[in-house]
């Protein structure tokens, strides 16, 4: 359905942070699903955030691992950043993110570098488990990102 690396525009995403909060359209990273061979299946997503002030130095998520966005980077309409220590998700299923096809469209594709070096990130954050990152890395893999480091238990 999707490829490791896709950007998704989820419209009304069904999962705010506080779930106090409207659900409001959100630009995702997916980064891949978990293993077909323990069900239920996971999709890895990692929303954006324009909250840029919250990663200047000093600030207090400005030692997250995160990736800054451009606007107009893979069809992004506005700068951004990609926080993997705080808006990753690991706990949408594959049959959730099918069922909401309608509210979900691909606008871009990251590039391999910047994959790379999200997958960098990725490496290094403490909170994803060990499990999640080889799911990743062979998500990663399949869409002809090879040579990655391999994941280590942090």
């Amino acid at each position: 359905m999707y490829a490791a690396g896709d950007i998704l525009l989820w419209r009304r995403f069904p999962h705010p942070r506080d779930p106090a909060s409207e659900k409001k359209d959100r630009y995702l990273a997916f980064l891949g699903y978990s293993s077909r061979l323990s069900p239920p299946i996971i999709a890895y997503l990692c929303t954006t955030t324009t909250k840029l002030e919250h990663y200047k130095p000093g600030a207090p998520r400005a030692r997250n691992a995160f990736h800054s966005f451009r606007e107009g980077d893979c069809g992004l309409p506005k700068e951004c950043v990609l926080d993997l220590d705080f808006n990753f998700y690991a706990d949408i299923s594959e049959e959730e993110l099918a069922g909401n096809v309608a509210d979900i469209e691909k606008i871009g594709s990251i590039p391999k570098d910047t994959l790379r070096h999200i997958w960098n990130l990725i490496r290094q954050c403490r909170g994803i488990p060990l499990v999640v990152k080889k799911d990743i890395h062979f998500a990663l893999n399949s869409v002809d990102l090879i040579g990655l480091k391999q994941p280590e238990r942090r």
